[in-house]
């Protein structure tokens, strides 16, 4: 039990010399999951929308 918080100290420093080494990485990933996250969300909630609206046409 005692050698937990160890290895949790020890991935938590690995973590900061890595955002210490590279700090203009994580700026540059958050930005390309936000791209791609609308640039797959948006055609799913088109999809989405779409199939609603011909469900509903078709059914009134």
């Amino acid at each position: 039990m005692s050698e937990r918080p160890n290895l949790k100290v020890v991935v938590d420093n690995k973590a900061r010399e890595r955002k210490i080494s590279r700090p203009d990485e994580p700026s540059h990933n958050d930005l390309l999951q936000i791209i791609l996250g609308f640039a797959i969300s948006l055609p799913l909630w088109g999809l989405i929308g779409w199939i609603i609206w011909m469900w509903r046409t078709g059914q009134v």
